[in-house]
């Protein structure tokens, strides 16, 4: 796990990867059911909502063929902002958003990085990649009280949107989103 996020009331998040087969326990969940995810490939990214006692209430993996992770995540207001990259495509099955849609991501260099939007049930609201022509990588958010700013690195230009383009060695990503995405 690499990032956790603590909630008011005593329940908490953590993102990372995982590889190969994670199972959680009848003893170490919530309804005493069994969690089992086995990665697409290499690494998955991994979300995990425990509960107050530390038990799981329930852990979803996401990921294609090559490397995915989840570095961090933030609570603002009545969800969640998450990044992490990505290697190959980047999808999130239907069952898994909140409008019942697929989500593909498509990748355009070696790691692109990704941005999500998820409601408190888990379900994904919104992704969006930042598409490169070479490595970038998210590793940080700051929650303002309108919004939030990731920072991270890229070795190349970078683009959001067509009006947003950045190139050059080594830069510094700073964005800023508001909390509508």
């Amino acid at each position: 796990l690499l990032g956790i996020e603590s909630l008011e009331d005593g329940e908490s998040i953590a993102v990372g990867y995982y590889y190969g087969e994670l199972c959680f326990s009848q003893e170490e969940t919530v309804n005493g059911n069994e969690i089992k995810l086995i990665s697409n490939g290499s690494d998955d990214a991994l979300i995990v909502k425990y509960n107050d006692n530390g038990k799981v209430e329930w852990a979803k993996s996401f990921g294609n063929i090559g490397r995915d992770n989840f570095y961090k995540i933030k609570k603002i207001e009545d969800e969640y902002i998450l990044i992490g990259t990505f290697q190959y495509d980047f999808v999130v099955n239907g069952e898994d958003t909140k409008d019942g849609n697929q989500i593909v991501l498509t990748n355009t260099s070696t790691y692109n990085s990704v941005i999500i939007r998820m409601n408190n049930d888990g379900k994904i609201i919104s992704a969006q990649s930042i598409n490169t022509n070479n490595a970038n990588y998210l590793k940080d958010i700051i929650v303002k009280d309108d919004g939030y700013i990731v920072v991270g690195q890229v070795n190349a230009s970078f683009t959001i949107s067509a009006e947003n383009t950045v190139s050059g060695t080594d830069e510094v990503i700073d964005l800023i989103g508001n909390n509508d995405g």
